[in-house]
């Protein structure tokens, strides 16, 4: 008799452990926005020269020697801070930037968003 109540338990448990939500499932219908939308690449580092007639910028990475192409355009944001919206002005060559957007074949990025870092 023993045995059999121990079965019965045994199978209740394991059906609870089987059906019991997975972490983290049924949280797609609650997802926010930044959870959905595709992740941007990013290049950070030092303006090195700036083509306005281009619309692009040179950044060094970090202390690296690799030197990224950021091209922007009229929708391009330039932030400072905590995203509040400044003039392209600010952006002088020597400048610490983070740029977001997205990385084509070449590894020029395309910046939605550039971000003037303070000391």
């Amino acid at each position: 008799m023993h045995k059999l109540m121990f079965l019965i338990l045994a199978v209740f448990v394991a059906l609870g452990v089987y059906a019991a939500p997975k972490q983290g499932a049924g949280m797609g219908e609650k997802a926010t926005a930044s959870q959905m939308a595709p992740k941007e690449d990013r290049v950070s580092g030092t303006i090195l020269r700036s083509n306005k007639e281009k619309s692009t910028l040179i950044v060094r990475e970090g202390r690296s020697k690799i030197e990224r192409t950021v091209t922007y355009s009229a929708t391009t944001k330039w932030t400072k801070g905590k995203g509040v919206a400044v003039d392209m002005k600010e952006f002088m060559d020597g400048a610490r930037v983070i740029c977001l957007g997205k990385l084509d074949e070449k590894g020029v990025l395309a910046a939605t968003r550039i971000d003037l870092q303070t000391k």
